[in-house]
């Protein structure tokens, strides 16, 4: 999968979570912070995570070299689906 792929993906689920957390449909750019910027409270995180993982069938934070603390950005979260995905 390209990481142009990985991005719209990851995006997408974001924006469905937004959407079921009643955030709305953001604009999404990779700098947006996903707690100060789309307002997603720690409920909707694991909804994202919880997503992503379906969407991917991957969990990269099930070892502890990616911990969810350091990821701020939706571009973070892209990086690191990618990241794990080119691992495959």
């Amino acid at each position: 999968m390209k990481k142009t792929e990985i991005y719209r993906k990851v995006e997408q689920v974001i924006a469905n979570v937004a959407q079921s957390q009643e955030h709305g449909a953001p604009d999404l750019m990779s700098n947006l912070d996903i707690v100060d910027d789309l307002g997603f409270s720690s409920l909707a995180i694991v909804a994202l995570v919880a997503d992503l993982e379906d969407a991917f069938s991957i969990n990269p934070f099930e070892n502890d070299d990616v911990n969810m603390r350091n990821i701020k950005t939706v571009g973070d979260l892209c990086e690191v689906y990618a990241n794990k995905l080119s691992q495959y």
